[in-house]
């Protein structure tokens, strides 16, 4: 019976490590796909910055569009015509109205300029 009992207590040391060895792997696992890791935070962080600014760009082209708009049905009234360019259409506006079209522009070039920094980024990463 000695060889029986020698027998039992290699297989319960066995199984012993294998069940420790199986604990630490899945809690390793489960440690691995329970937190973000920091590549897929940035990535989605990335993301979210790229669609902030094309929602930004996309509202300043409204505004820029419903300016020329406006201003298009004005020349019309009062000239009859309606301008041949944006630079004539611009001579025609007021000066608030210019004003604020210029600053539309310059913060619809900034926002491009950040979505082209952003889209380098992105593609490095």
């Amino acid at each position: 019976m000695n060889w029986l009992t020698r027998s039992w207590k290699l297989l319960a040391s066995i199984m012993g490590a294998m069940a420790i060895i199986c604990a630490v792997f899945g809690t390793a696992n489960m440690v691995d796909t329970r937190y973000a890791k920091a590549v897929q935070v940035e990535q989605v962080s990335t993301r979210l910055d790229v669609k902030i600014i094309q929602d930004r760009i996309g509202w300043v082209k409204q505004q820029l569009w419903e300016m020329e708009d406006r201003w298009s049905d004005r020349f019309y009234k009062e000239t009859g015509d309606y301008p041949d360019s944006i630079d004539e259409l611009k001579a025609f506006m007021n000066d608030d109205a210019r004003e604020r079209y210029r600053e539309l522009e310059e913060e619809l070039a900034k926002l491009e300029r950040e979505l082209d920094a952003k889209a380098t980024k992105k593609g490095e990463g």
